[in-house]
C-alpha cells in the first residue's frame, strides 16, 4: 500500500497504498502451494477486464459520490486531518490500527520509527495514514476489478475528493501479488531510521509464514506471552517512541496483524481466480483448467497450511472486540469470526471472508464449483487429503454456521 525504494527516489504522491515494502522479487516457495505456481502476470488491461479503463464500484467510490453531491460531509480535524471522519464514514474501526516504520511509501520522507505509518482496515477497505504527509492512501475491493487504489488530500477544503489512481500497477501487479493488482504485506529488517536492509530478503506475510519470521519493521503493542516474532515490542502501558496524540489509537495490535496477513492474501487469491476465470472463458469457452487453482484456493480458505501460533497472553483487545461485533452467529452462538489464539488464529477453520461481496465477480461456474466443493468437504465422513486434517466435528460446525447465517456461498447448495 505504499511504494518502495526502487521507484520512490522522486516521490509521486499519486502512488497508492502498499501494505509494506516493495523490495526484492519473491517468486519461490511462498506462492507455489497457494496457487500451484501460477503467479505469472495476467493480461488484465485487455478485454474482458480492462482494469485501468473499467469503472469501479467500491464503497470508496460510493463515499466519493456522496461527498461530491453534498449528501455526505467530511470534517477536517487536527492533528490528523480527515482521517477520523473517513474511518467513520467507511465503517473502519480505529482499533484495527497497526503501525509500520519502514521507509517504504511514496511518502517515505515522512516515515521513521518516531513517525510510523498507520494502516486501518475492515473486510474490504485499507487506509494508510502518515502524520504530516499530504495524502491519505486507500484501497478498496471491487467485485470485478479486485483491488482499486485511491488517494485523498490532507488539505482542508469545502469539498475534498478521492482520486482513483492506476500509477501503482508497476509495483502492485507482479508475481508477488499473484500476477494481479493487489497488496503486499512484508517483513523486513531496517536500520535505526527505518531504511530497509535489502541484503536480507523480505518475507511475504501469509498464514503459512512461521510467526517468528513475521513483522520486521512493524510495532506490536500487545502482551505477547509465548508468541515470538520480529516486530518491535511496545511495552503495555509504557511510553511509546512516537507521538501517540497524532493517531486515533496508541496500539499496534498483534491479532490485527494476524488477521491482516490472512485477509490480504485472501483478496489477492480471490482476484486471481476472478481474472483467471474471465480470461479462460473468453479464450477457451470453459474453465476446466482451473480445478487445481480452485482446490488451492479452498486449501487457503480452510487454513490447511497455517503456521502454528503460540498463545498470546492477552486475548482480548479493542480490536478483537470490534472484529467480533461484525459476526453473524448461528443458533448456538457460533461464528467464523470466533478466535482460537491457542494454536491457530480462528476456532473454525474456514475464512470469515468466504462468500463476501467480492465473490460476485466470479464466473458463476467457478463460484458454483467452489461452493459445491466446499459442501462436499464439509459433509464427507472422511474427506480426501489434505482436508481430512480438519476433524468431522469442526467441519460439521462450519457447515452449520454457513447454513444458518445466510452466507451467499451456500446459494448453490
Amino acid at each position: 500500500m505504499t511504494v518502495g525504494p526502487e521507484i520512490a527516489a522522486r516521490p509521486s504522491l499519486t502512488l497508492p497504498l502498499l501494505i509494506v515494502v516493495f523490495g526484492l522479487l519473491l517468486t519461490g516457495w511462498s506462492f507455489a502451494a497457494d496457487f500451484q505456481g501460477a503467479t505469472h502476470l495476467l493480461e488484465f488491461e485487455r478485454d474482458p477486464i480492462r482494469y485501468s479503463k473499467a469503472s469501479s464500484q467500491t464503497r470508496v467510490d460510493e463515499l466519493a459520490r456522496q461527498v461530491q453531491d453534498g449528501t455526505q460531509s467530511l470534517a477536517f480535524q487536527e492533528p490528523d486531518g480527515y482521517l477520523r471522519d473517513i474511518l467513520r464514514a467507511l465503517d473502519i474501526s480505529p482499533a484495527s490500527q497497526v503501525l509500520v516504520f519502514s521507509k517504504s511509501s511514496a511518502q517515505r520522507t515522512f516515515i521513521d520509527p518516531l513517525n510510523p505509518r498507520a494502516i486501518y482496515f475492515n473486510d474490504e477497505i485499507y487506509l494508510g495514514y502518515i502524520p504530516g504527509a499530504p495524502v491519505l492512501e486507500l484501497t478498496a475491493s471491487d467485485p470485478f476489478l479486485g483491488t482499486v487504489f485511491y488517494t485523498f488530500p490532507q488539505k482542508q477544503t469545502a469539498r475534498p475528493s478521492f482520486e482513483r489512481t492506476n500509477q501503482c500497477l508497476e509495483c502492485h501487479a507482479a508475481s508477488r501479488t499473484l500476477g494481479i493488482p493487489g497488496h503486499l504485506f512484508r517483513s523486513f529488517a531496517t536500520d535505526r531510521g527505518g531504511l530497509v536492509d535489502f541484503t536480507e530478503l523480505g518475507a511475504q506475510i501469509t498464514d503459512r509464514l512461521p510467526l517468528e519470521e513475521r513483522y520486521g519493521a512493524w510495532y506490536v503493542s500487545n502482551d505477547i506471552g509465548q508468541a515470538r516474532h520480529r516486530g518491535r515490542i511496545l511495552a503495555p502501558g509504557g511510553k511509546r517512541p512516537f507521538q501517540v496524540s497524532r493517531y486515533p489509537s496508541e496500539e499496534s495490535d498483534l491479532v490485527a496483524l494476524l488477521v491482516l496477513g490472512h485477509q490480504i492474501h485472501f483478496h489477492n487469491f480471490l482476484t486471481r481466480l476472478i481474472y483467471g476465470a474471465r480470461l479462460a472463458v473468453e479464450q477457451y469457452g470453459h474453465v476446466r483448467y482451473m480445478k487445481p487453482q480452485i482446490d488451492a484456493f479452498l486449501r487457503y480458505v480452510m487454513f490447511l497450511d497455517e503456521a502454528p501460533l503460540a498463545r498470546p497472553e492477552n486475548q482480548q483487545s479493542p480490536f478483537t472486540k470490534a472484529f467480533a461485533k461484525r459476526a453473524r452467529r448461528d443458533a448456538q452462538g457460533r461464528s467464523l469470526r470466533d478466535f482460537d489464539l491457542e494454536n491457530r488464529l480462528f476456532k473454525y477453520r474456514c475464512s470469515y471472508l468466504i462468500g463476501a461481496d467480492a465473490f460476485q465477480g466470479l464466473e458463476p461456474v467457478v463460484h458454483q464449483e467452489i461452493s459445491l466443493r466446499l459442501k462436499e468437504i464439509l459433509e464427507a465422513e472422511i474427506p480426501e487429503v489434505p482436508f481430512n486434517a480438519i476433524p468431522r466435528s469442526e467441519r460439521s460446525a462450519i457447515l452449520g454456521i454457513l447454513q444458518e447465517t445466510g452466507n451467499s456461498i451456500t446459494r448453490f447448495w
